[in-house]
């Protein structure tokens, strides 16, 4: 038999050590390692079009992918489109398709209250990323 609750409030993962030296490690890499690399020994033509090129696939993956496609169902297409799309939107590292858009629907039914995952008015670190520290 399922277990079923009539706590209306939606439950948290706890803080994931793990996730959060991957985000670490994510951003030190970025903000640290590919600068010292490019000074040291330069950027060639296709690396900068490989990174505008990847800056536009993962921003569509996201944003037609996870946003448009599973959070609101805007629109269908063959399966095929699906999953690339969506392996796309998974290599932007905002978590799974499923989680980004039940989080996503969470915060358009709940905007600015207690269960809102993305609640502006627990601050900017919060609204835009330190919400998702903690999920597994």
């Amino acid at each position: 038999m399922l277990a079923t609750t009539t706590d209306a409030t939606p439950a948290t993962s706890p803080f994931s050590a793990f996730n959060f030296a991957l985000f670490c490690a994510i951003v030190a890499a970025n903000t640290i390692g590919l600068p010292l690399y490019g000074y040291y020994y330069g950027f060639s033509l296709f690396d900068w079009g490989l990174f505008f090129a990847m800056y536009i696939v993962t921003g569509m993956g996201i944003t037609v992918g996870y946003h448009r496609l599973i959070s609101h169902q805007s629109f269908e297409c063959p399966n095929w489109v699906k999953a690339c799309i969506l392996v796309a939107g998974g290599w932007a590292l905002q978590n799974s398709a499923l989680k980004w858009g039940s989080d996503h629907i969470r915060h358009h039914a709940k905007t600015d209250e207690e269960e809102d995952p993305y609640n502006a008015s627990k601050g900017f670190w919060h609204s835009h990323c330190g919400g998702k520290r903690g999920h597994g």
